[in-house]
This record gives C-alpha cells, structure tokens and sequence, in this order.
C-alpha cells in the first residue's frame, strides 16, 4: 500500500517509477490495461461531447389539443376542399 502513495506522490512531482515490467507477461498486461483505460477515456469523452451536442427543441404545448385549449396561442385555420379551393369564398 505504501508503495501505492509512493507512485502517486511521485507523478506529482514528476519522480518517475524505477520499475517497469521486466517479463513478457507483465508487460502484456501493463500495455492491456493502458490501451484499456484510454480507449474508455475516449469512449466517455465521446459519449459526454454527442450528448451535450444534441438540439433538444421545449414545445410550450405537447399535443395540438393542449395548444387549443391551454395556451394563449392563436390558430388560424383555413377551410378548403381537397382541390385547394377556398370553401369560404367561392374561389
């Protein structure tokens, strides 16, 4: 465990560790695990950054009875036929 508060220490002061992984198999794992953690860093950068990009539009009313009821918007409709012409005017 004290060896653990020594690493830590020591990259905040920039004392480098003087053992590296000096087999195969720890070098492999080493070399996982740092591949590991960045890929993952990355992921949750990405992952934080596509969130906070994403338009989100606040409608006032949600569904168009709600506009007609609760909401103080105005809705002007016109009233056609399926030929396009207007029913009110004759035109």
């Amino acid at each position: 465990m004290i060896s653990t508060y020594a690493f830590a220490a020591g990259t905040f002061t920039i004392y480098s560790w003087p053992l590296t992984p000096s087999s195969q198999r720890g070098r492999a794992a080493f070399l996982s695990v740092l591949l590991l953690g960045t890929v993952a860093y990355w992921h949750w950068e990405a992952m934080i950054i596509s969130f906070l990009a994403v338009r989100t539009v606040a409608l006032p009313f949600l569904s168009m009875e709600e506009l007609a009821t609760k909401t103080d918007f105005k809705v002007r409709t016109k009233l056609c036929n399926f030929l396009g012409t207007n029913l009110n005017n004759g035109k």
